[in-house]
């Protein structure tokens, strides 16, 4: 082939260490979005049967998850089909309503996430504002986080450049060039730099109140030891996140392209990274709490003994029709045996008579000559 490989769809050539990272990347995303697809909808659905769903701080939990699942039906089958044809599928309308969406989920969700850390803030450090945190107010708070995603994501649509394909011409994003430094900066600290500081400041004080409280009592609270662990790991696959797309958005808008060149292989990496939140947060908001693993267990063991029960009573039902079948057989068979044998001996017997009489006349015809 050369230096480079031809995709027969487009025509355009590609490099073959390109379309390699590309097909990789589509068949990891692939497998992401398989987990995260069965994960966030059970995780969800789960944390809504439970008493859970009706504290604040699950309700924000309950919309990260939806805004997971939003991205999986909606987002992730353009990317993983545009990965695996090494090339972006859907033309230039596809590329906008993917880049408005994400943007508004990804802001929407990074809001959510900074108001939990908030909240277990309040729960675990200021006890006297618990008060505050009702379900109205968490139902208001959720409106305002959709709300603040939705202008971030309106505004490059009023913009010169609004929407364009990324470097690897597999997705789209808001223009990260120089021109739109402005809008790249405040989105990047508004939505990245402030929530980051505010969740850190709010988990490390979380922290050293439980540590406070361990060294005080001698032994550690169970609750307390698994938020401190669900915050941490939280704030670490966030930043797993989004940290790499920072990153590559912060070397094109400050012009260090000349600099440091970075290969299309290399701007593939923000875009499967920020895909693992949909399969971070139903672990660490779903599996890692103890009520939801309870519901989710409890279904599957009724689900499996509803089958295991249907499947059994299925079975003896078609062992009882058989059985009766086969008596029904064999009794058809005596009966019939035994009409065989009764005509055997009306058969015989109307033999023997008709013998008898020839037997009788042929006598009286002999005594008459």
């Amino acid at each position: 082939m050369g230096n480079a490989t031809r995709n027969i769809s487009s025509g355009v050539n590609v490099d073959p260490d390109f379309y390699f990272a590309s097909v990789v990347s589509g068949i990891v995303m692939m497998l992401m979005f398989v987990c995260s697809s069965v994960l966030s909808p059970i995780v969800l659905w789960a944390l809504w049967k439970t008493e859970r769903f009706k504290s604040p701080i699950y309700r924000m939990i309950g919309l990260i998850l939806f805004n997971e699942v939003l991205v999986r039906i909606f987002g992730s089958p353009l990317l993983i089909t545009s990965m695996l044809s090494v090339r972006w599928l859907y033309f230039d309308v596809g590329c906008v309503f993917y880049a408005f969406l994400m943007t508004w989920l990804g802001v929407t969700t990074t809001s959510l996430f900074t108001c939990v850390a908030i909240e277990r803030y309040i729960i675990m450090c200021q006890p006297d504002l618990r008060h505050h945190l009702t379900v109205h107010a968490a139902n208001i708070t959720g409106v305002i986080c959709y709300i603040h995603g939705l202008i971030w994501a309106i505004t490059p649509l009023l913009m010169v450049n609004g929407y364009v394909y990324e470097p690897s011409r597999l997705s789209c994003t808001p223009d990260w060039s120089h021109d739109n430094i402005g809008y790249i900066m405040g989105l990047l600290f508004v939505c990245f730099i402030m929530p980051v500081l505010t969740s850190m400041y709010c988990y490390i004080t979380i922290y050293k109140v439980i540590r406070r409280h361990t060294i005080r009592t001698g032994f550690g609270s169970t609750i307390d030891n698994n938020v401190a662990f669900n915050t941490a790991i939280t704030l670490g696959t966030f930043l797993l996140s989004w940290t790499p797309y920072v990153c590559i958005a912060l070397h094109k808008t400050l012009g260090m392209e000349e600099q440091i060149n970075l290969s299309k292989e290399i701007t593939l990496i923000p875009l499967v990274t920020a895909k693992t939140a949909g399969l971070c947060h139903p672990l660490v908001f779903g599996l890692n709490n103890s009520d939801i693993r309870n519901v989710i267990r409890s279904e599957l063991k009724h689900f499996c003994c509803q089958t295991f029960c249907i499947k059994r009573l299925s079975r003896r039902t078609s062992s009882g029709r058989l059985k009766s079948t086969a008596q029904y057989d064999r009794s058809n068979e005596r009966l019939n045996h035994q009409e065989n044998e009764v005509t055997h001996k009306n058969n015989t017997y109307q033999q023997v008579n008709k013998d008898s009489y020839e037997v009788i006349h042929s006598s009286r015809t002999s005594t008459e000559v």
